[in-house]
């Protein structure tokens, strides 16, 4: 069936096909919030649908819990404009009117992300009350964004447990008891285990945080299972696959090293850019198993022929950094200068930095140097922190440049300003 999750922002745009508008239509019909949020939607921006369906559907949806937390939270993805945002996290705000708590958890989650710390306090007044109802979805917001520095915060999580450990243990639920099975005591953990099971959704997203509560308690085959089990969830969509790659990798191990692997490449051929930086890493690392200078070369080449501008230039600077002999199989298959160049004059400043440094680490005179150096200033003036750190380098020893102290310093202070 469709995948119609909110992190697919873009679904809100499907009906592509009779069928697909079909599946979504009946879903929507079943009541289901998440389909519901993302056939209204859908209506509202084709730009051909009679005012009485659009109200009708309105109405609809008005009869389902959650249907306007998930509307809020489609269209905040979708915002294109400061007042669409304004008017997604409005949307939000009436849903929480209505008691719909999942969106107090996505208006703090957005407060938190966005300007965390303008919003701070506003996002915790959320949360707090959420937590001390034993909603796991908030004390994870909590923990993640925990402000170390704040003495009033909870800081991190075994003093996030410590305060709604009896909460939990009175009325978590599956995310607060799988936050709290690593830190109760052993003798406590199969109860836990038994609740988690007893008020879990069957979803792609539960099954994976059951098998990452379980590698955390030390039972890795049983996490293994869980993954099997959310592989038959995950529908072949690309973040699914690459979800269920980093589970096993992080979960299971190098045991699990074929079922990784299968996943990301799976993840790849569906278009996933993570899943290619997910394999390169494996490929181009001689401390994994996974080493393997020929797929690295494969996977480099097929990035060079589709990718444009900042993508390129990161795919390079990645083969850079690669081993001799990653970087000797891809030589001997094209000429590197050509994805180098065709980056650098896109004009995206990283791309100019790499195809400088590819420029330096090649020259063979003062000529090529001084070119080198030229493109790494170009990357410097358009506001690379790693071109600037660079370039007062080469001012400071006379590399490609005239020496000059007063650069070296001003470029290295501008450098340090920028973060480097």
């Amino acid at each position: 069936g469709l995948d119609l999750s909110v992190n697919d922002a873009a679904m809100a745009i499907v009906g592509k096909t009779p069928l697909e508008e079909a599946v979504l239509q009946t879903q929507a019909l079943y009541g289901r919030p998440s389909s519901l949020a993302v056939y209204l939607t859908h209506l509202q921006t084709s730009g051909d649908v009679d005012p009485v369906t659009l109200e009708f559907w309105a109405r609809y949806s008005r009869n389902f819990d959650s249907a306007l937390s998930h509307l809020a939270r489609i269209s905040f993805e979708l915002a294109a404009t400061d007042n669409e945002r304004w008017s997604a996290l409005q949307l939000m705000r009436e849903a929480m009117k209505r008691g719909e708590a999942e969106s107090a958890i996505r208006l703090a989650e957005i407060l938190l992300r966005e300007n965390p710390e303008d919003t701070r306090a506003e996002a915790w007044d959320l949360l707090a009350p959420l937590a001390e109802r034993g909603s796991g979805d908030a004390i994870n917001l909590m923990l993640h964004y925990a402000n170390r520095g704040d003495e009033e915060a909870t800081r991190g999580e075994a003093e996030l447990f410590a305060r709604f450990a009896a909460i939990i243990e009175e009325r978590g639920d599956f995310q607060a008891l799988a936050f709290a099975l690593p830190h109760v005591a052993r003798e406590s953990q199969q109860d836990y285990i038994n609740r988690m099971k007893s008020v879990m959704t069957c979803d792609f997203k539960s099954a994976v945080r059951f098998s990452e509560a379980l590698a955390r308690i030390g039972r890795p085959e049983e996490a293994r299972d869980w993954l099997f089990i959310a592989g038959n969830l995950a529908d072949d969509t690309p973040w699914k696959l690459v979800k269920m790659g980093d589970s096993y990798r992080d979960s299971v191990g190098p045991s699990a090293s074929a079922e990784m692997m299968s996943n990301y490449i799976r993840a790849w051929e569906a278009g996933s850019g993570v899943a290619r930086y997910r394999l390169l890493d494996r490929y181009t690392t001689p401390a994994y198993a996974e080493y393997d200078p020929e797929a690295a070369t494969e996977l480099f080449l097929d990035a060079f022929q589709t990718l444009e501008d900042e993508g390129l230039a990161s795919i390079l600077g990645r083969l850079r950094g690669s081993t001799e002999a990653v970087q000797a199989a891809v030589r001997e298959r094209i000429d590197l200068i050509d994805p180098y160049e065709r980056a650098a004059w896109s004009g995206d400043r990283s791309a100019m930095r790499e195809f400088g440094y590819f420029l330096r680490d090649r020259a063979t005179d003062a000529v090529a140097m001084r070119e080198a150096m030229a493109w790494v200033q170009r990357a410097a003036e358009a506001g690379d922190p790693s071109a600037m750190f660079e370039l007062s380098r080469a001012y400071a020893f006379g590399i490609g440049v005239v020496a000059d102290a007063g650069d070296a310093r001003a470029w290295l202070r501008r450098a340090a300003d920028a973060g480097h």
